[in-house]
């Protein structure tokens, strides 16, 4: 409690484990926590899920694999900016290849 205290008083700040069992139990992206930048939360994810189902169904057993690897890192926030710009960049790139 004395550790929490510090932090909202601005005396201290988190250690990073701290800071991502902070941010998954109130649900909320440890950068969002860290520099109040970007989405504050990941519920995108579960809004969409059955979209991301339908994808993983189209997809070979080796993309399905990878594509679970990224919704679950997404749903944990520990997704970054510029991982979310490379898929971008993927995404695009499969568009221009229909």
């Amino acid at each position: 409690m004395k550790a929490a205290n510090k932090w909202l008083n601005g005396e201290s700040i988190p250690r990073r484990e701290n800071l991502e069992i902070i941010a998954k139990s109130t649900k909320v992206r440890v950068e969002w926590l860290q520099y109040g930048e970007g989405a504050k939360t990941t519920s995108y994810v579960n809004e969409n899920i059955s979209d991301l189902d339908a994808l993983i169904q189209l997809a070979t057993p080796r993309t399905q694999t990878e594509l679970l690897k990224i919704a679950e890192a997404a749903a944990d926030g520990r997704l970054t900016e510029d991982d979310v710009k490379l898929l971008k960049v993927i995404a695009d790139r499969l568009i221009k290849k229909e």
